[in-house]
């Protein structure tokens, strides 16, 4: 029987406790902030049973794994050699348990730059997507958590040799399974741009070669209800002459319709981290946002709102922030409201809220002050901040760090 290690700590801020430009973040207040607001207290609780294997770069995923309306999270990642997955479980309160070996059987698995949880299979039961990518050091497998009644999942590898460095999935043939596009790399040295349909029987097709229709090194896809056209945003496989990065818009059959262009607004930055799709104005139409990251260490980031316009046409429209971004986002709606949340290091983390048709930052301070309390520095770049998530409890919105020698949660 394990205790609640939860702390409360009393923290009280001023307008002159802000943080300054992280890494080469603006540092600069945000419409609908609460950067200078006081709070009385900070209240955490450290993730019960967790491993400290750990990953040198984390990716997560949020979802309701054994189907009591509560998100649970997966973490994994890459480090190079070994690489570690952490399954952790919320109780009724908002805390996690990790239960990966109970549930997994082994907390080890072949690596992974996104992860995935939907009902592949169609039984009703959450399953857990791991595109592999370790990275591309040597050739990576995909391996496939199938879950269960019982919450124990079974572990499948789907492909072996074929690296997974951007990942995003979609019912690309509208037969109601869900179906998996990665851009793959053997080497460094030989893309094998394409996708995998989901046959709906625990299988999945070949790997079929497609330059238009693949995950790039980050991508999300967005299907048009009236017309059946999918928008698939690519990163980095340079397949529009001119552009490192572009949306392939295909027809129902996946063919080719026409490319949108994506230039960069800022030259000195190095590539696109993360793209994810969510109605960012509120007007029932989906929208890409993304991520770049800097070419030099220490210098500003960047995201980004790219406008769905109808009629297979995107636009940018504005830059959120010039923080620095892991690339994982996780968009959600809570209460009718739309939130997106940028994981990154070092405090450079941020949550947004839709709020008047516009994404604003919201709560920031509740996980600088978390990460304070627990002895981090935010802004300094020691990675005494290392990675987080938010998820959704029955009492509220929770926050998930991994802060000095572990991770805890707090509600926000």
């Amino acid at each position: 029987m394990h205790r609640l290690n939860t702390v409360q700590i009393c923290v009280y801020l001023t307008a002159g406790v802000l943080l300054s430009a992280c890494g080469g973040g603006s540092g600069n207040d945000q419409p609908g902030s609460n950067l200078t607001q006081p709070l009385p207290s900070v209240t955490f609780t450290r993730v019960l049973n967790q491993s400290a294997d750990k990953n040198t770069v984390e990716t997560y995923a949020v979802g309701d794994l054994n189907g009591d309306g509560l998100d649970d999270v997966v973490i994994g990642g890459w480090t190079g050699g070994t690489n570690y997955l952490a399954i952790m479980i919320q109780s009724p309160d908002g805390s996690l348990t990790d239960r990966t070996v109970a549930l997994a059987g082994t907390n080890q698995y072949p690596g992974s730059n996104h992860i995935f949880i939907a009902d592949f299979d169609h039984d009703g039961h959450a399953d857990i997507w791991l595109p592999g990518d370790d990275d591309r050091v040597a050739s990576t497998s995909s391996v496939i958590l199938w879950g269960s009644a019982s919450g124990v999942f079974a572990r499948q590898t789907v492909d072996s040799g074929v690296h997974s460095q951007g990942a995003c999935v979609s019912d690309l043939n509208q037969d109601g399974h869900v179906d998996v596009l990665i851009m793959g790399v053997y080497n460094r040295n030989v893309n094998t741009y394409g996708y995998y349909l989901n046959n709906g029987n625990r299988t999945f097709s070949p790997l079929v070669a497609n330059q238009h229709v693949n995950g790039g090194s980050a991508c999300a896809t967005i299907r048009d209800s009236i017309t059946g056209h999918i928008a698939i945003f690519q990163a980095g496989n340079s397949q529009m002459p001119g552009f490192q990065d572009s949306i392939s818009i295909v027809d129902s059959q996946l063919n080719l319709i026409k490319q949108v262009a994506i230039p960069r607004q800022d030259a000195a930055l190095a590539g696109i981290t993360g793209v994810k799709e969510i109605d960012a104005n509120g007007d029932g139409l989906l929208d890409f946002v993304i991520t770049y990251e800097a070419w030099t260490p220490g210098a500003a980031g960047r995201k980004e709102v790219w406008l769905n316009q109808g009629s297979d046409n995107f636009a940018y429209a504005h830059t959120l922030d010039s923080y620095n971004s892991t690339g994982n986002i996780v968009a959600f709606v809570y209460k009718g409201d739309q939130y997106c949340y940028f994981a990154g290091p070092n405090g450079e983390a941020v949550l947004y809220r839709r709020e008047n048709g516009r994404l604003v930052p919201h709560m920031r301070e509740s996980f600088l002050s978390m990460a304070r309390a627990l002895g981090a520095r935010p802004g300094i770049k020691d990675w005494s901040v290392w990675s987080s998530t938010v998820y959704r409890g029955s009492a509220g919105l929770y926050m998930l760090q991994h802060v000095t020698q572990g991770y805890y949660t707090q509600k926000l």
